[in-house]
């Protein structure tokens, strides 16, 4: 069998090769072949054949002979045939039959019917029962058939490669050249690697529908390699690669697969645009039992989708729990899309306090979801399917909305400086209608903008950071506050942070909880404090739950206290008996307090 394969060349000295195109032959050893064009000719005539052999003699194809229509047959089946002139009139079976056969096995190869049968009924024949592409009469013309064979290779090209890309197979090329391949005899394991551009979303909504095929032919273009594996590639029909690669029995899978992506650039220009070229991939392996393509393919995609989940940067292998899962998230997926119009949604409030004085500054609104088939479905497990999806900007507008909406309900007085913080995810950014949503929750709900805070991740608000500057500074001009949260866990430069038109910075629960487990972790936080201070923000800890904790912030001289200490989040109506009962006086807390578990009011 000969398929077209990327060789990926070096040694672990490595010096950087583009890899080359080539073959997979029964003796293939590592060493450079071109891509063969195979022609397949067929007559029970040995001088036809042997005129046919002569006339492609010095050009460019294989070329392959039989002499009879189940001789060419067998040969089909083993070898991706791109272009078969047959015979019509041969013993046994016809050129028709033939053809009519060998389109099931090979459903892109372009056919032509030679023959000295100038018979109309015949041409009909070969065209309607054997979808004959071309029909030429003998004796034929050596310059007209070479013409007709080029044009129909040519033809076979774009319906066999991807993106006029010799070597990169289409979808169904590919699933063909992976069956041939696993119908041999078995002596290598292969592994079925299917990799999508991390954060293909984005980079789908920077680059246009569409153009994220030629996206991925740049970054092919620019691979380069130290490995000796073979490794066929093709681009699926949902625009992302899959490759099947050759495992030698004294390599490992997961070396293999990593000399494959790191082949691939770190990094490529688009159209103006610079992309960083991170794959997320998952691959399942063959077997002696495994021999399915269609199935190893989906496995291999199965176990794709729980890297992007996880955000992965290695090659997940496919697990059979694995299976179970994805049909848990199809579950999820259809619920979530009717959470909204059923009204499954609802938010928790939790307290803010201010550790000066002790009195509530604010509470973060946060989303849950309940279903009558799933029960109570965690943020962590939801959100990210959302953000997968335009979903999430409903989703987020509905938050936006209903948290504004309920704060003027619960906190009625225009004076008061209380604010409701929510969560925005950075897929929200990038909707075009964000700050027109925005500027809508507030009319309608007649929230004072300074009593709403939009809360982002560090990493959301460093992204691109010519991109979320005018952003930011849109949101802030209409009064709203803007809030770092998860402050630590990013970029933690303060080069950045103090470019960024936000007001309030929350220290991350991971460094709050191990704060007395060394001197290093207090000084840390303490630095923290002081940092954001200095640059004139309001400094918020998470994630505090006990009051030796929250002496120590005390100390150094938080502005703002958020935790289990004095309460857990809240659906809206024990959120507003909360509110009824709670008095600074009661929750003061002196720097000595010893540690009574947690404070869970209301």
């Amino acid at each position: 069998m000969v398929w077209p394969v990327f060789l990926l060349h070096g040694t672990t000295g490595l010096a950087n090769k583009t890899p080359s195109i080539v073959t997979i032959e029964p003796t293939t050893s590592g060493q450079e072949v071109t891509v063969e064009k195979l022609l397949l000719l067929v007559d029970d005539e040995p001088y036809i054949l042997k005129a046919l052999q002569r006339l492609f003699h010095r050009s460019d194809y294989k070329v392959l002979t039989a002499k009879c229509g189940y001789q060419a047959l067998d040969i089909i089946r083993d070898h991706p045939v791109a272009v078969l002139i047959s015979d019509y009139n041969m013993p046994n079976i016809t050129g028709a039959e033939l053809l009519s056969v060998a389109k099931t096995l090979r459903p892109d190869m372009y056919t032509i019917v030679l023959s000295g049968n100038s018979d109309q009924d015949a041409v009909i024949q070969s065209i309607n029962e054997g979808g004959a592409s071309k029909f030429i009469s003998k004796p034929w013309d050596e310059n007209e058939l070479h013409r007709v064979v080029d044009d129909a290779y040519a033809n076979w090209s774009k319906q066999h490669y991807a993106l006029d890309t010799p070597g990169l197979l289409k979808q169904a090329s590919f699933v063909d050249a992976l069956n041939t391949t696993l119908k041999g005899p078995y002596t290598h394991d292969y592994a079925i690697i299917y990799m999508q551009l991390a954060d293909y979303q984005n980079v789908r909504e920077v680059i246009g529908t569409g153009e994220e095929r030629d996206l991925l032919n740049r970054i092919l273009e620019q691979r380069s390699g130290e490995s000796t594996q073979e490794a066929v590639m093709g681009l699926m029909d949902d625009g992302r690669l899959c490759v099947f690669l050759k495992i030698p029995e004294s390599e490992s899978h997961e070396r293999c697969i990593a000399a494959l992506l790191n082949s691939l650039p770190p990094s490529v220009t688009y159209n103006t645009h610079y992309f960083r070229t991170a794959f997320n991939s998952g691959y399942s392996v063959s077997a002696p039992s495994r021999r399915d393509a269609n199935q190893l393919i989906k496995d291999a995609l199965t176990a794709m989708h729980h890297a992007t989940a996880s955000g992965d940067s290695k090659a997940i292998k496919f697990k059979r729990a694995m299976q179970l899962k994805s049909t848990e998230q199809i579950t999820l997926n259809n619920q979530l899309h009717q959470a909204l119009e059923n009204n499954e949604f609802s938010l928790y409030y939790q307290p803010k306090i201010n550790l000066a004085d002790q009195s509530l500054c604010g509470a973060e609104a946060l989303l849950r979801w309940s279903n009558a088939t799933l029960g109570s479905v965690s943020p962590d497990v939801f959100i990210p399917l959302a953000e997968h999806s335009p979903l999430i900007n409903e989703i987020g507008d509905w938050v936006i909305r209903h948290a504004a909406s309920q704060w003027v309900e619960v906190i009625p007085t225009e004076s008061t400086t209380a604010r409701v913080s929510v969560n925005v995810s950075p897929i929200q950014l990038q909707d075009p209608r964000f700050i027109s949503r925005l500027v809508s929750a507030l009319s309608v709900s007649g929230v004072n903008p300074t009593q709403l805070e939009i809360e982002l991740t560090e990493s959301t608000a460093l992204h691109d950071l010519d991109s979320s500057l005018p952003l930011l500074r849109n949101i802030r001009d209409l009064g709203v506050k803007i809030s770092i949260d998860d402050f630590g866990t990013g970029f933690s430069s303060l080069n950045y942070l103090s470019r960024l038109p936000v007001d309030i910075m929350k220290i991350d629960r991971s460094f709050v909880l191990p704060m007395h487990e060394s001197t290093s972790n207090r000084q840390l936080v303490k630095n923290l404090i002081n940092m954001g201070q200095d640059l004139g923000l309001e400094v918020v800890a998470e994630g505090v739950e006990n009051a030796e904790q929250l002496a120590t912030l005390a100390e150094f001289g938080c502005d703002v206290i958020q935790g289990f200490y004095y309460s857990r989040p809240l659906p809206l109506a024990e959120f507003i008996e909360f509110l009824s009962g709670y008095t600074p006086s009661q929750q003061a807390v002196p720097a000595n307090a010893p540690f009574d578990g947690y404070r869970l009011t209301g």
